[in-house]
């Protein structure tokens, strides 16, 4: 049976690994809510070998990119972006935003996927998101309901097509795997997502893939899975999904009962986080602020710390008062 000093020190370890900060990855898509602004950055990783298949000769990431959007461009992508946020929530608006772009090279034909080097596609976004919460009995609610949505415009930048993914160049470089000619021992099979699609099929699942799409997100707020950081002040909600998109020609090759597979893959796919001050609560997509000085965070801080207190306090009494008794009892055998 423990004694009373042990469970005291196990409830104040507990209690101090509760203030501890937990180890969170950070997301690829995050939304942190600064002053009275949610501050957005997003990035998105891409990747394609379907130029590796040998009858692919078009496009399928443009190339060669290291862009940072300016002009023209990121106003575009700025009113596309504030249109489509303002779909959800009508009052929200953006500023301050910058797009970075980079691609390598393509690699035209390979012996297998395996060796073939990878075209990748990468996009960095920051923004700022300021909406006008509700506030009400010194708490502000936000509607998060933005934090979901899909860009469908045809966004450039160097004059490329960046957003529109599928429609510029998947439904070109598909071709040659929907109208694989299957026979005896060879076969392709062509899925986008989870979705198996033909040449009769596949034109409108691929026309709508877009790169800047986070509708997979749409699991409310409240259901992400939730960490604190006492001692930061802050807490974070993980999305439980990730977004993204996924295309794969399947080879399949089969000999004498072996079978040889080789994956042409063109995907992209990116995690999510939101972030806001410990006492902030969400429900459905609602967050819920405290907007009278952090008084939950100032308080269950305090009384974490006065129940440590008072734990250390009884363990130390309770073992200088066995110590004392300890003490008398062995005086009075001397005696």
């Amino acid at each position: 049976m423990k004694t009373f000093p042990t469970i005291c020190i196990s409830i104040i370890l507990l209690l101090l690994a509760a203030s501890l900060p937990h180890s969170v990855a950070r997301g690829d898509y995050n939304i942190a809510l600064g002053d009275n602004q949610f501050e957005v950055l997003w990035k998105i990783n891409a990747w394609q070998n379907l130029t590796g298949f040998t009858d692919v000769t078009t496009t399928v990431f443009p190339a060669n990119m290291s862009i940072s959007l300016n002009g023209t461009e990121l106003s575009a992508f700025s009113a596309s972006l504030q249109q489509t946020l303002q779909t959800k929530v009508t009052s929200v608006t953006i500023d301050q935003p910058s797009v970075q772009i980079t691609s390598n090279s393509p690699t035209y034909s390979c012996e297998t996927t395996i060796t073939c080097p990878l075209q990748w596609l990468n996009l960095t976004a920051r923004f700022n998101v300021n909406e006008s919460p509700i506030v009400q009995g010194g708490e502000a609610r936000y509607d998060l309901s933005w934090k979901t949505f899909l860009i469908n415009d045809d966004l450039k930048a160097g004059g490329m097509s960046f957003n529109s993914i599928g429609e510029k160049y998947l439904i070109s470089a598909l071709d040659p795997f929907v109208n694989f000619p299957n026979g005896l021992g060879r076969s392709m099979g062509v899925t986008i997502g989870r979705l198996p699609v033909s040449n009769i099929t596949y034109v409108t699942p691929t026309s709508h893939i877009d790169f800047l799409d986070t509708s997979p997100l749409s699991t409310p707020l409240e259901d992400w899975n939730l960490t604190r950081d006492l001692i930061g002040g802050t807490q974070t909600w993980t999305s439980p999904n990730t977004a993204g998109f996924n295309v794969v020609g399947a080879l399949r090759f089969t000999e004498s009962g072996s079978i040889t597979s080789f994956n042409y893959i063109a995907r992209a796919e990116f995690s999510a986080q939101v972030s806001a001050p410990v006492g902030a609560f969400a429900k459905n997509d609602t967050l819920f602020v405290d907007t009278s000085g952090n008084i939950w965070e100032k308080t269950s801080f305090s009384i974490m710390l006065a129940t440590i207190g008072i734990f250390l306090g009884t363990v130390i009494l309770e073992r200088r008062v066995a110590r004392d008794t300890w003490t008398r009892r062995k005086a009075k055998k001397r005696t």
